[in-house]
């Protein structure tokens, strides 16, 4: 096994170099892949973005898909709309059948349940994974998420069994440290750390030319994602309003009306969260310029600011 800690940004990179070079060469389903085996992460669960500008990851689809998670969602329609390749996943182009929304929506208030009774228990596990799966084209690539409260800090260990290290990778850990953070706010706790299992990390032999100049990139730059990330109440998530928030954000036409709905709605975790959707990307001075969502500035910039008191405060 091997692991890696700290923040995302980095070890996603040094993930990326290690399977170009130690990776095995297999050919599921036919596509050659380089894999690694029995592959761990521990990270910052507050340190979740990769914004490598060779990746360049879509800020907005990661946003919907956590909302369509929280919605218990399964349909293609509301998620096509952020990314219309996810559509040839379906096997009857409405609806798939390994959607992770439903599952989650159903267990999360369950989870939240069991740590409020009993804070040392290790039951609050949230299954993904269903076994007897008819043949689909969108098997679930995760299995299990646990939640673990120790010492006022709730940890999350993701389980599964595959991951695409370069396509699927910065949307997993985004949506589940989303809602690691999520429960630690509704648990009036502290988020603390991430844990990601992998049976099979692999990438694509057809996106190698890619992650090889993501790489060069990221070590010319000497660049390292330090933007956190804040939270939101995964209680409001299950009220009326803010599912009919949600719904409209998943389906709303032009980013003027949402911005409009968002002005009228009170919770400032959510706004945040949402307001991607409108304005999902700023060019900032970040390394190579990669753009960055708006209220991830604002965020570095309130962290840079508080890191200079401090600087001046230790001066003294």
């Amino acid at each position: 096994m091997v692991e890696l800690t700290s923040s995302v940004e980095s070890h996603w990179h040094d993930a990326l170099e290690w399977v170009l070079e130690e990776g095995e060469k297999v050919s599921p389903r036919g596509k050659p892949i380089r894999e690694l085996l029995n592959f761990s992460f521990e990270v910052d669960s507050k340190l979740p973005l990769i914004t490598n500008g060779v990746r360049k990851v879509n800020y907005r689809f990661a946003v919907a898909e956590l909302t369509w998670y929280l919605l218990g969602r399964g349909d293609v329609e509301s998620i096509a709309r952020y990314n219309k390749n996810l559509a040839q996943f379906s096997a009857d182009g409405a609806t798939f059948v390994g959607a992770y929304g439903p599952a989650i929506a159903a267990q999360l208030p369950v989870v939240i349940s069991q740590l409020r009774e009993d804070a040392d228990t290790r039951q609050a596990v949230l299954g993904i994974w269903r076994p007897g799966l008819p043949k689909t084209k969108d098997v679930p690539c995760t299995l299990t998420l646990q939640f673990l409260l120790r010492k006022e800090e709730l940890h999350l260990i993701v389980n599964m069994r595959s991951n695409d290290l370069w396509l699927g990778f910065p949307y997993d850990v985004f949506s589940f440290t989303a809602l690691q953070r999520a429960v630690a706010y509704a648990l009036g706790v502290e988020p603390g750390s991430y844990h990601h299992n992998v049976g099979s990390l692999h990438v694509y032999e057809s996106d190698l030319e890619k992650i090889e100049r993501a790489l060069n990139a990221y070590y010319t730059t000497k660049t390292n994602n330090s933007i956190k990330l804040p939270g939101f109440s995964i209680d409001s998530a299950q009220q009326d309003d803010t599912r009919v928030v949600f719904e409209e954000a998943l389906s709303i036409a032009g980013a003027a009306k949402l911005a409009k709905l968002l002005e009228n709605y009170d919770d400032v975790f959510v706004q945040q969260y949402l307001a991607i959707l409108v304005k999902p990307r700023v060019t900032l001075e970040h390394g190579s310029g990669q753009p960055l969502p708006l209220w991830y500035a604002e965020q570095r910039a309130a962290m840079e600011r508080h890191a200079q008191v401090e600087h001046a405060d230790s001066d003294l």
